[in-house]
């Protein structure tokens, strides 16, 4: 008996010794330590009396140099809703695993009424829940954990998180890929994603010469790798973070709002195909409806913003110019008029007629890797036309942002300058519908007049009448010629010529 007591006695000591040490780290070393070792600081740098919580990555942040407007995502949410005090949580690279715990740092006694939580459809993706972003992300939240403080501090000293390299991941995302099966309504070539991948990058998409353009194959391999994948709502970890968020919250009484946020669904279709949109529009439906099920409020932008607004146009993210931010933005505050309705102010969407470059000018225009300083009618730049970038400055917009009265014709004016007459230069004027098409196009060869010399053309197009049904139009000089053309002082006008 004396024995079993002096054990058990030493097991009370023990007991007693670490039930201080826990009280004395919490009491003087725990605060500093989550400073030091977690991203805690974007939780609380926020205002104390936030009504509003926005929970987000880099696609809130993301802007581009030539963005008139460089406001976030949540800012221009606030914007509609000013009565009400808004903070933004966010940081690069965040998904709903970190996210999860960040929400839980609020003080007991906070204003929040209700969260929106960026839901990033490729955060379900096997490339990004094996990430090499993972041992960072992981170690990060470690003392956020529930258990004693003491505890999670020795298994952040003692590497006591996911850690794994580089060439591991790789491997775990590799066999994913292997293993899970891509499955149908219909007959389907591949049976996994890395079968599809291997037939793309083999067969590639082609030039019009017919040589394989090696540098799209890649892309739209990629965006294979990025989306083809159907939710598996037991295994996926995704679904069990959002889960925990949306029961999270709803024990604080919180309004929950996701964000689906837009991808680029144009340039999906354009590289792989029906296929892929058929996974990414069947992975939303289910997150729309589970979690409008559970009470969430979710806001479908999947589809909503247009490629021309996609930043990156060589890889898949989710960060927009200034029209995607505002487009996001916009449906997300429709989406909380549910909740806030008398403090809503609606703001005006602009409509704009005209449109003006000079290659020098700060608003952005596609196919700017054509502007150069060898020749200048007015400043110092042009953009230059020939085979090699045989695509100049080129106009894009939402048909839906121009007044349907001023759809009728389109007028281009600019200054020209050829090196020579010989070349095949022409003013091309492009829609885009989901399954439509139209394409206009003038020679330039009547209105270059003189070679080595600036000159001016004006050239319209009298435009279809259902052309308000498209959804995009791009102006553009076109010259596959080696003789190269240079074009300044682009002026574009959409007109009604029946107006007075």
């Amino acid at each position: 008996m004396k024995v079993h007591y002096k054990i058990a006695l030493k097991f009370l000591l023990v007991f007693i010794i670490l039930l201080v040490s826990n009280e004395l780290y919490t009491y003087y070393l725990l605060e500093s330590d989550i400073q030091k070792h977690t991203y805690r600081e974007i939780v609380d740098v926020i205002p104390h009396n936030s009504e509003i919580v926005y929970f987000g990555e880099s696609s809130n942040f993301s802007t581009f140099y030539e963005d008139k407007d460089k406001r976030s995502i949540s800012e221009y949410i606030a914007n509609y809703f000013p009565s009400k005090r808004f903070g933004t949580v966010h940081k690069g690279a965040l998904h709903a695993g970190i996210y999860k715990y960040l929400m839980r740092q609020f003080p007991e006694q906070n204003n929040i009424e209700t969260i929106i939580v960026t839901l990033n459809l490729r955060s379900f993706s096997a490339n990004w829940i094996y990430s090499d972003l993972e041992t960072a992300l992981d170690k990060s939240v470690v003392l956020l954990k529930k258990g004693p403080a003491l505890k999670n501090r020795f298994l952040l000293s003692f590497k006591g998180y996911d850690i794994k390299t580089k060439a591991q991941r790789k491997e775990q995302f590799k066999s994913n890929w292997e293993e899970s099966t891509l499955k149908f309504p219909w007959e389907f070539p591949h049976l996994n994603v890395n079968q599809w991948d291997k037939v793309m990058y083999k067969n590639g998409i082609l030039n019009p010469d017919g040589t394989k353009d090696w540098e799209t194959s890649a892309l739209a391999c990629h965006y294979i790798k990025s989306y083809a994948f159907q939710i598996d709502t037991e295994s996926n970890p995704r679904i069990k973070d959002f889960d925990a968020i949306a029961e999270y919250a709803d024990s604080k009484g919180w309004n929950v709002v996701f964000n689906l946020l837009a991808e680029n669904t144009d340039k999906a279709d354009e590289l792989v195909g029906n296929d892929l949109l058929f996974l990414m529009r069947q992975n939303r439906d289910l997150l729309v409806k589970r979690y409008q099920k559970k009470g969430v409020i979710v806001v479908d932008n999947l589809e909503k913003v247009a490629s021309l607004y996609f930043r990156d146009k060589d890889w898949t993210t989710e960060h927009y110019w200034e029209e995607g931010r505002r487009t996001v933005a916009k449906n997300i505050a429709d989406s909380l008029r549910i909740l806030y309705n008398t403090d809503y102010t609606e703001l005006k969407t602009e409509e704009r007629t005209w449109f003006y470059h000079d290659a020098g000018s700060k608003e952005h225009w596609g196919q700017s890797r054509s502007i150069t300083s060898e020749q200048a009618y007015s400043g110092e730049l042009s953009s230059k036309v020939c085979d090699s970038l045989p695509y100049g400055l080129t106009m894009e917009y939402p048909l839906g942002q121009i007044p349907k009265t001023n759809l009728k014709t389109l007028r281009i004016e600019a200054m020209v300058f050829a090196n020579s007459l010989n070349n095949k230069a022409r003013v091309v004027v492009e829609a885009n519908g989901k399954k439509q098409h139209y394409r206009a196009e003038e020679s330039l060869e009547n209105h270059i007049v003189k070679e080595q010399s600036w000159g001016a053309f004006s050239i319209e197009f009298l435009l279809p009448d259902n052309i308000s049904e498209y959804k995009n139009i791009k102006v553009y000089i076109y010259n596959p010629s080696e003789e190269a053309v240079f074009i300044d002082d682009i002026d574009i006008r959409f007109l009604n010529p029946d107006a007075s």
